[in-house]
C-alpha cells in the first residue's frame, strides 16, 4: 500500500492559479500534472472560500525534504 501524497500550500496555490488563468478544465489540468481531479477541484473551492485546512499545516505537521509535508 502506498503512502498518501502531500502537497505544499505553495504548490496548491500555484495549481489553483493555473486553473483560474487557463481556458482548460480543472480535470484536464489535474491529469496533466498528476493530481486527482477531485482533489484539485476541492483546492479551487477552498481557495475561493478563503483557504482552510489545505492551505495551513496543522500543529503536528512539519515540512520534509523538498517542501513535502509529513505527519510526525
Amino acid at each position: 500500500m502506498s503512502k498518501r501524497k502531500r502537497y505544499s500550500p505553495e504548490y496548491k496555490r500555484e495549481l489553483v492559479d493555473v486553473v483560474r488563468r487557463s481556458r482548460s478544465s480543472c480535470r484536464q489540468i489535474a491529469l496533466e500534472v498528476g493530481v486527482n481531479p477531485n482533489q484539485l477541484s476541492r483546492w479551487v473551492g477552498e481557495a475561493a472560500a478563503g483557504g482552510g485546512k489545505a492551505w495551513n499545516p496543522g500543529p503536528t505537521e512539519r515540512r520534509g525534504p523538498a517542501g513535502v509535508s509529513r505527519r510526525w
